[in-house]
């Protein structure tokens, strides 16, 4: 068990990594999409729709904007090392809500929630928590551009569904995340 701890661990640090490498911290790139982002910020704050992930393999329901695309995530439906995982992005504008399952890995809550403090105080631009609750928590990165902010929310049925910032191109203000905060809240 200890092995499979240590490589869901290892994948839940890949993904991270991965978003922040991918996360908008080139200040060039964030200010050629900063006016596409304030243009659509308004649109991905009304959480109107359901998205039953259900049929992708993730038993849930999730609130989220009118309109928005279900993508395979980073991980896709994949099978390592005993693990089974189900990656998806709800997408629309700058709303990018990555839900992950998977089963076969730690269930324990303390586990997963301890992990990804871990990994996000890791950060090498961590600038602290915003908010902090039971089951997730918000945080900010400093920026050449100003600040980032990500979040991690976990919900447990029978298997660990966790619920993270997407890959985007610009900087996520906060009220971009808490808007994705609230959806992930929102799943049942």
């Amino acid at each position: 068990m200890r092995k499979k701890s240590n490589y869901f661990q290892g994948l839940i640090a890949i993904a991270f990594v991965f978003v922040v490498a991918c996360g908008g911290n080139n200040n060039s790139l964030s200010n050629a999409t900063k006016s596409d982002k304030d243009s659509t910020e308004n649109t991905s704050n009304k959480l109107t729709a359901t998205y039953d992930l259900t049929a992708k393999g993730i038993p849930v329901i999730i609130t989220g904007p009118a309109g928005a695309e279900v993508k395979t995530g980073m991980m896709g439906n994949s099978e390592l090392e005993g693990l089974k995982i189900s990656n998806y992005e709800i997408d629309k504008d700058a709303f990018k809500l990555d839900v992950t399952y998977t089963i076969g890995g730690p269930s324990s809550k303390e586990e997963l929630i301890t992990t990804a403090k871990e990994l996000a105080t890791g950060e090498e631009n961590f600038d602290g928590f915003v908010s902090e609750e039971e089951f997730g928590f918000i945080y900010k990165l400093k920026t050449d551009g100003g600040s980032d902010y990500r979040f991690y929310y976990l919900i447990i049925k029978d298997n660990p569904i966790e619920f993270s910032t997407g890959l985007n191109l610009a900087d996520y203000t906060l009220e971009q995340v808490k808007t994705m905060y609230e959806a992930a809240k929102s799943a049942k």
